[in-house]
């Protein structure tokens, strides 16, 4: 037996995970060693207990290591263990570090996420707001050369995957659900994509490992730790987002808010860690100052994202965030519903009913039978 096969089945084993095994190793020299102890010595050993003693004596028992074998194979995956060069050394360094790292993609984006990811986090129910300022921030980093790290999750996470993807950059989703059950299921396309263009999905779980509440703090604390700075861009005050902002603050990594409204209760949790302490993030800009971020962020834009830059600037548009929001919204889409504006933006029909009869005033927007709106031509 391999040690990378021992801490495969260790990570399959029930009642094993790595603050047991971190016990093990410190009687064992390696993890091969530890399946092929005698269960009377195992037990004996200070933390483990007969059942689990029980559990690693007879592993052939409780997992069947050939299916997994045959799933990492199936899917074109690799694992990494901390015995592996190429398992990221911010994770290696966690007090309780992945047994197994199953990657999907390209391994050559985790050797650079230590220095130059920048993981971006937020609500599954995403505002029109959230989702525009998701989409500046992503654009601009990713303009800056850096790896985009998130969970593949509904709303902000899937915002700032597709915007990576758009602009050309590299992105790492990290999943709370094994590799060969990829979780959303409508998100396996943009999974895909992630794949296609360079990057790569991870996960510390079995292959077919199904997502529960357990797994999801799991994601996070490595979501928080692979990057030297995350973003929340718009959270709930008990939301996952806020678990993964107090992992990078335990990790001692920079940590961003992006404010927003104080009535709106997926603003209320960045304003509170703005409160606390997080750094207030108005732009990628204010990234830039932080001196211990990283190095080289003064890199040059590519020349791609200044055309691009300098297109949109020549964009009418109205100055007003909120007005601002909706217009890209609108243009984006092409025409949008009453409806769907007021679901996106969280405003009172009131408000929405006075912003868009202002754009409409000031030549922005023109409204379409059935309640729709649309841009006007130029």
């Amino acid at each position: 037996m391999t040690n990378k096969d021992a801490y495969i089945l260790l990570n399959l084993l029930p009642q094993i995970g790595p603050k047991i095994v971190a016990t093990l190793l410190n009687v064992f020299a390696q993890a091969s060693e530890i399946l092929q102890a005698d269960e009377a010595e195992l037990a004996k050993i200070p933390g483990i207990g007969a059942k689990r003693a029980s559990i690693l004596a007879n592993w052939t028992q409780h997992t069947d290591l050939d299916a997994e074998w045959r799933a990492i194979e199936e899917h074109q995956c690799i694992v990494l263990t901390p015995d592996d060069d190429e398992y990221p050394l911010s994770i290696k360094e966690l007090e309780l570090a992945p047994l197994c790292l199953y990657v999907k993609g390209n391994l050559q984006v985790l050797e650079q996420v230590d220095e130059f990811g920048l993981s971006i986090v937020g609500s599954r129910h995403i505002s029109l707001y959230g989702e525009q300022v998701c989409r500046n921030l992503t654009r601009d980093a990713t303009y800056r050369k850096r790896i985009i790290v998130s969970g593949l999750a509904r709303g902000i996470d899937t915002v700032a995957h597709e915007e990576t993807i758009e602009h050309g950059g590299y992105t790492i989703a990290v999943i709370g659900s094994g590799l060969a059950n990829i979780y959303p299921k409508e998100n396996i396309a943009l999974a895909m994509k992630i794949i296609d263009q360079g990057g790569a999905i991870i996960s510390e779980l079995p292959m077919r490992q199904r997502p529960d509440r357990r797994t999801f703090p799991m994601r996070n604390r490595i979501i928080a730790a692979i990057s030297p700075a995350t973003i929340v861009v718009e959270a709930g005050v008990n939301s996952g987002s806020i678990i993964t902002a107090e992992r990078a603050i335990e990790f001692k990594k920079d940590l961003y808010a992006v404010p927003g409204r104080i009535d709106t209760p997926h603003s209320q949790g960045c304003n509170e860690l703005i409160q606390k302490g997080a750094k207030l993030l108005m732009s990628i800009d204010d990234i830039k100052e932080s001196d211990t971020f990283l190095p080289g962020f003064d890199l040059a834009i590519s020349e791609n994202a200044s055309t691009i830059n300098a297109n949109e600037k020549n964009q009418p548009g109205p100055k007003d965030p909120i007005q601002a929001s909706l217009f890209s919204k609108i243009r984006n889409e092409g025409e949008l519903s009453f409806e769907n504006l007021s679901k996106h933006s969280q405003l009172t029909v009131s408000d929405l009913l006075t912003i868009l009869m202002d754009m409409e005033l000031e030549g922005y927007i023109k409204q379409l039978p059935g309640q729709r709106f649309a841009i006007l031509s130029e």
